[in-house]
């Protein structure tokens, strides 16, 4: 994982006993000269260390930990060590006396355990849509509680670029970036939910398919303009593959083709760029009301073996095939790890209905229940970042039965779910 130790503030509570302050002759007495901040950021299962400083002292100092986790250590020379667990995610107040003959210092701080995720919803300001206006959008960028990644999910040719141009929501993604500090997630994809493909060319307008030669040569300049333009930290160039690839897995190999030639251009341009497709989990598992493909984990398989992916990304809806989280099985999220290994894992887009949209369960209560449900069975992954699908529902909703109610509030904003405080109390205590 990115986020690893850091510090926040330069404070530090010296408490000296005002029986042993020292004094006379114009003794300094005893002091810490170099101490922790006033808070530690660490990434649970990281291990941390930090040497205290000392001068003034008249005789061998001892240290002693007055406050502190189960593991804290402090040795007799006055390092501090800890590897904190995901028990510990949170914050942990730690206290160490140092004394000498007739001096007691007090070294105080606190440290925050964190699971090193990046936290987001993909783009949904108040008015989702239709409704937006500059000052909700202005709102939504500026505001950090539910988390600082954006997803920007859109068709790779979402303002009819036909060569090679940058998508217009690029565009505004990495101006988001520069302007008020969000970290954008960008996934440009060239099939619709149903697996139906957008590969025609003006050269071939009747060839839909990776063969298409003057397709693949204006995607892959695209992404390599967007690389060097932009330097993105995430650049996704599928969205849910598995769909597609249900109906069409004869054509897999020329897609591949296709995405090798984009992934050489995007870290040619920007090594650091983490390149990767999305894939449905439940339709991986071979889960979901009305799925008539089974078990896609071959599709995923494929890309593992022949990419190369640096992130294993997924879209997660368990109310596909669940009434309700409680009944998600324990193992619901282990079979990734059967098939990526111990690497890298995010969720482009999670959530749970706030109520029934047929033939899909949902209630507010369980819409809550779903964000601890979640984190109870993948804190064994290792997670990127995670992304709530929208903050406010989408403007004119009705039209896609599958995300109805999923927003974390209304459209208009004037309902605010339970779900919505249970987000932010997992940002606050898991964020990196």
């Amino acid at each position: 994982m990115i986020g690893r130790f850091q510090s926040v503030g330069a404070v530090c509570c010296l408490a000296l006993l005002a029986a042993c302050s020292g004094g006379g002759g114009g003794k300094a007495g005893l002091r810490v000269t170099a101490q922790p901040a006033a808070l530690v950021a660490l990434e649970f299962g990281t291990p941390w260390s930090f040497q205290l400083v000392l001068a003034g002292a008249d005789s061998a100092p001892a240290f002693t930990l007055t406050q502190g986790p189960a593991g804290f250590v402090v040795n007799g020379t006055g390092r501090m060590s800890w590897t904190p667990a995901l028990a510990d995610l949170g914050t942990e107040s730690i206290e160490v006396d140092v004394s000498d003959a007739d001096q007691v210092v007090t070294v105080a701080f606190d440290v925050r355990v964190h699971q090193g995720i990046l936290f987001g919803t993909a783009y949904s300001p108040l008015g989702h849509d239709q409704g937006v206006v500059l000052q909700d959008a202005l709102d939504y960028l500026t505001a950090t509680s539910h988390g600082r990644a954006v997803a920007y999910h859109s068709n790779w040719r979402d303002v009819g670029a036909t060569s090679g141009e940058i998508p217009g929501i690029v565009v505004s993604a990495m101006a988001a970036r520069d302007q008020f500090g969000v970290e954008p997630t960008l996934v440009l994809g060239w099939a619709d939910g149903s697996g139906v493909a957008d590969l025609t060319s003006d050269s071939e307008p009747g060839n839909n398919t990776w063969t298409n030669a003057e397709t693949v040569s204006e995607f892959v300049t695209m992404l390599g303009n967007v690389a060097g333009t932009y330097q993105p930290e995430y650049l996704g160039i599928a969205n849910e593959l598995n769909i597609w690839w249900a109906s069409h897995p004869t054509e897999f190999n020329d897609w591949l083709a296709a995405y090798q030639l984009a992934h050489d251009a995007i870290k040619l341009a920007s090594p650091n760029t983490r390149v990767y497709a999305t894939f449905q989990l439940e339709f991986l598992k071979g889960e979901g009301i009305g799925w008539p493909h089974g078990d896609t984990w071959t599709c995923f398989d494929l890309m593992a073996a022949g990419g190369p992916m640096d992130l294993a990304v997924f879209t997660t809806y368990p109310y596909f095939e669940y009434a309700t989280p409680a009944l998600i099985p324990l193992d619901h999220y282990d079979e990734i790890t059967a098939h990526w290994g111990a690497g890298p894992v995010a969720f482009s887009e999670m959530g749970w209905l706030v109520a029934p949209s047929f033939p899909y369960p949902g209630d507010e209560a369980d819409q809550a229940r779903y964000v601890e449900r979640f984190f109870e069975l993948t804190d064994d992954l290792d997670m990127e970042f995670v992304q709530w699908l929208f903050l406010h529902d989408v403007d004119g909703q009705a039209m896609s039965p599958p995300f109805v109610g999923i927003g974390l509030r209304s459209n208009d904003g004037a309902d605010i779910r339970a779900a919505d405080a249970a987000w932010q109390a997992a940002v606050e205590l898991r964020e990196r």
